[in-house]
């Protein structure tokens, strides 16, 4: 737009530049999810505290969602790509699946710790049995990803 700001100040009274096109669609998905976005948080936190049964087990599990975001900033400069609709629905499934394997993962180490295991045999021991698991959702969700890869937004 601002490449446009010489034209858009010679247009005759009555005429004006609209975005349009790839950019209006994206705006209005990014809409459509920003309406129902804090009833799908909520529902997140609901689901992670009925599973986890404690508060810092919740704060564990809330706290890698933003992890993701790292990985995500480098993907998007090295590509050379914007932040656009599909970024933001790739941000919010990677930080499911952070979320998802934490929550697999601490369960386990808070299952080890009530059968009466040291808290450092439990937690090697969780990563041991829950390793191949994660491993594999993991993978499979991140090949799911692989077509948006290709969208023009």
């Amino acid at each position: 737009m601002a490449d446009l700001e010489p034209i858009h100040a010679a247009l005759p009274d009555g005429y004006r530049i609209d975005i349009a096109g790839s950019l209006e669609r994206s705006q209005k998905a990014e809409d459509s999810i920003n309406q129902v976005f804090p009833l799908m948080i909520a529902l997140m936190v609901t689901c992670v505290m009925l599973q986890m049964r404690s508060f810092p087990g919740v704060v564990i599990v809330l706290l890698t969602a933003p992890l993701g975001v790292i990985g995500s900033v480098v993907a998007l400069l090295v590509f050379k790509q914007p932040f656009g609709f599909v970024a933001l629905l790739g941000l919010i499934g990677l930080a499911g699946i952070l979320m998802r394997n934490t929550l697999i993962l601490t369960q386990q180490v808070s299952d080890n710790l009530e059968d009466g295991m040291m808290p450092s045999d439990a937690v090697v021991e969780a990563a041991v049995r829950r390793a191949r698991p994660v491993v594999l959702t993991a993978l499979a969700a991140a090949l799911a990803f692989i077509p948006l890869t290709t969208d023009i937004f």
